[in-house]
């Protein structure tokens, strides 16, 4: 059952959707996935999908992309996402480490070398990314995009630059669904 935010967040994605169809800038979504074909990935590695993810992958599609000037922003097919394999297992930050870290920035500024999170880069270079999440997707820029799919961050989206940073929307985490229309109508310069 949607809850009012997701009938919100779908309703403004269908509508920018609709309003950059057939444009060459367009994000082109691929088919929608049965709830059966969710369920069948889910039952294959033991893990529940955040539901704004849920909901997007059938309700709007399997991912999809948008032409950008240096590279594609996208999101992949869910069969195509990096990390299934341990999507279950615990995510290494808490939200409760995120937000002091996250504050602390306001005193002490970013790190010299940009690594808000320095518990995540030795496992971002022996394993590829962490544990309790998928990477779904990269924004124009070829950074990467992640899903938190397991602990307290569970359903917040990351990017993957600096070895990860939570997307945020005044000081507050962001679903999926409130990230891709935010993402959608700054690349399509929808309001």
């Amino acid at each position: 059952m949607r809850g009012e935010r997701g009938d919100s967040a779908l309703d403004r994605i269908r509508d920018l959707l609709d309003t950059s169809r057939g444009q060459d800038w367009a994000f082109v979504p691929r088919s929608r996935l049965t709830e059966a074909a969710l369920l069948a990935w889910e039952a294959e590695y033991g893990v529940s999908l955040p539901e704004e993810y849920r909901l997007f992958l059938r309700e709007i599609g399997d991912g999809g992309v948008m032409p950008g000037s240096y590279c594609d922003f996208e999101v992949s097919a869910l069969a195509g996402v990096w990390g299934a394999p341990t999507a279950a297992q615990p995510f290494p930050l808490t939200a409760e480490c995120v937000r002091e870290r996250l504050r602390r920035l306001t005193d002490e500024g970013h790190p010299d070398d940009g690594v808000l999170f320095a518990e995540l880069k030795p496992i971002w270079k022996a394993d590829g990314q962490p544990p309790g999440c998928v990477v779904f997707g990269q924004y124009p820029s070829a950074d990467s995009l992640f899903l938190v799919t397991a602990g307290d961050l569970r359903g917040s989206v990351w990017c993957g630059v600096c070895y990860g940073v939570p997307e945020t929307k005044g000081g507050e985490f962001v679903g999926f669904l409130d990230w891709f229309a935010d993402v959608l109508a700054e690349f399509e310069g929808g309001a």
